[in-house]
């Protein structure tokens, strides 16, 4: 169910499904106090679109998504291992750049623009040049270089 249209009452829903008393939500969406307050807010809260507006929001969230951190890394090594062995060296570095993006250590700015997080500055370019060179002696048989 959308937010509610009208204001007060999705206020009020909101209210009602943190914990607060139908009186105490009446007031905390902007209606007025007093004598017929409490009826009011009664009445309020038992309209059926309501009811469905707070049980949405008083339910726990649904579970995560099945693409947690580690396999999206795990999926992009598989990437990057193929794209090595089908001498895919931009694609490879693609996929270590995704890498670097979900570890962490390569952030998007605001901008959309990435920065590094690392403590020393490189362009995208110097470490994609660094990245084919690594890339290139472990095609040559350095493996060790390809698990960096």
């Amino acid at each position: 169910m959308p937010v509610l249209p009208n204001v007060r009452h999705e206020q009020f829903a909101q209210a009602l499904a943190h914990g607060a008393s139908a009186p105490e939500a009446y007031e905390r969406a902007g209606y007025a106090p007093g004598a017929r307050a409490a009826a009011a807010a009664v009445r309020l809260a038992r309209k059926a679109e309501l009811k469905a507006r707070v049980a949405e929001i008083a339910a726990p969230a649904s579970p995560p998504a099945e693409a947690s951190v580690a396999r999206l890394i795990d999926e992009l090594e598989e990437a990057r291992r193929l794209a090595i062995e089908i001498k895919q060296p931009a694609a490879a570095i693609s996929a270590t750049l995704g890498k670097a993006r979900i570890s962490g250590l390569i952030a998007e700015k605001a901008d959309g623009k990435p920065g590094a997080r690392l403590s020393f500055e490189l362009s995208d370019t110097e470490a994609a040049r660094r990245i084919v060179f690594i890339l290139a002696r472990a095609a040559r048989g350095h493996p060790d270089e390809a698990s960096h």
